[in-house]
C-alpha cells in the first residue's frame, strides 16, 4: 500500500490548521494516550498489556533485548523477514530457523517443535506470513504457543500484515490465545503510513512490564508529533481502510496474472495465497 498523502495532508490539516490537536500530547513513557486508548479497544484490554514503540521493528528489537541473554537461542521462520534472524545476530545469540511448508508456506506445528533447541527462549513468525501471504489459524497459533510453553519460551506473531485478511477469515492476534503470545504491529504496512513509526506489543501484562523496563530505560524515539497523527488516524481509520481496500483491489489482480503465466511457463509451482498484499 502506497503512502496515502492527500488523506494524511487532510489529517494534519484538520489537526494543525487551526490551532494544536488535543492528541499532541506527550509520549514519553507511557506513550501516547489516545494511541493506547483505540488499541486498548482493539485487542480488549488494559492500558498495561500496550507498550508503544517506534514502528514494529522497535517493538521488536525491544523484545529481543528484554527476553535473549548470552547463551539464548532465538527459532525464526524461513523464508521470513530478515530482522527476524538479524537481531538475533545482532544480539550474538543462536538463531535457528524452521522451514514453512513448501508450496503453500502452511505454519505447521510440528517443524516449530522439531527446531526446537535447549535454549530456546523465543519463537518468531509472522502472520499473515512475510513474503508469501499465507494465513495461520488460530488453532496453528495456539498449537505453538503451547510447544513455546512447555520449552519455557515465548512466542512473538509479527502480525503487520494481519488486517490484509477480511475480517470473516482474519486471525486473532496472538496474545488473546495464549498468555506467552506476544503480537507485535503497527501502523505501516496496512495503512502505508511508514513516516509515523508508530508501532506497539501488546501482550500479557507480565510481559509488557518486562520490556517496558527496558523501553523506559533506553527508548526515547517515539515522536510525539508521529503519534498524535497516529492517534487521529486510529480514530477515524474508514478514509485510510478505504485507500488501502481500493490500493489492493488494484494490484491483486496483477499479481494473479502474472502467477498464471509463471505457472504457465513452468518457472514456479504452488497456489497463490488467497489473502496479502
Amino acid at each position: 500500500v502506497p503512502e496515502p498523502v492527500e488523506l494524511l495532508r487532510a489529517t494534519l490539516a484538520d489537526a494543525f490548521g487551526h490551532g494544536l490537536t488535543s492528541r499532541y500530547t506527550s509520549a514519553f513513557v507511557a506513550g501516547n494516550p489516545f494511541v493506547v486508548r483505540q488499541l486498548q479497544q482493539q485487542y480488549g484490554v488494559g492500558a498495561d498489556s500496550i507498550l508503544c514503540t517506534t514502528g514494529a521493528t522497535g517493538a521488536l528489537s525491544l523484545l529481543y533485548r528484554a527476553f535473549l541473554g548470552a547463551g539464548d537461542r532465538v527459532l525464526v521462520e524461513n523464508p521470513g523477514f530478515d530482522l527476524f534472524a538479524g537481531f538475533g545476530e545482532a544480539q550474538h545469540v543462536g538463531v535457528d530457523r524452521f522451514e514453512r511448508n513448501p508450496l503453500d508456506f502452511r505454519l505447521d506445528p510440528a517443524r516449530v517443535a522439531a527446531a526446537l533447541r535447549p535454549r530456546t527462549k523465543l519463537i518468531v513468525v509472522s502472520n499473515l506470513h512475510n513474503p508469501s501471504g499465507a494465513l495461520a489459524g488460530d488453532v496453528e497459533i495456539r498449537e505453538i504457543a503451547r510447544i513455546a510453553a512447555r520449552a519455557g519460551a515465548h512466542l512473538i506473531v509479527d502480525e503487520v500484515y494481519r488486517e490484509y485478511a477480511p475480517g470473516a477469515v482474519r486471525p486473532s492476534p496472538a496474545m488473546t490465545l495464549a498468555d506467552n503470545a506476544i503480537s507485535v504491529s503497527s501502523l505501516t504496512k496496512i495503512y502505508g503510513l511508514s513516516t509515523l513509526r508508530c508501532g506497539w506489543v501488546a501482550a500479557h501484562p507480565g510481559i509488557v512490564a518486562r520490556v517496558r523496563a527496558l523501553h523506559d530505560e533506553f527508548e526515547f524515539g517515539v515522536s510525539k508529533l508521529a503519534h498524535a497523527v497516529a492517534a487521529l488516524v486510529l480514530e477515524n481509520p474508514a478514509p485510510y481502510d478505504a485507500f488501502h481496500r481500493a490500493s489492493l483491489d488494484s494490484t491483486r489482480p496483477i499479481i494473479e496474472r502474472v502467477a498464471r503465466e509463471w505457472r504457465d511457463e513452468g518457472l514456479v509451482t504452488g497456489a497463490l495465497p488467497a489473502h496479502g498484499c
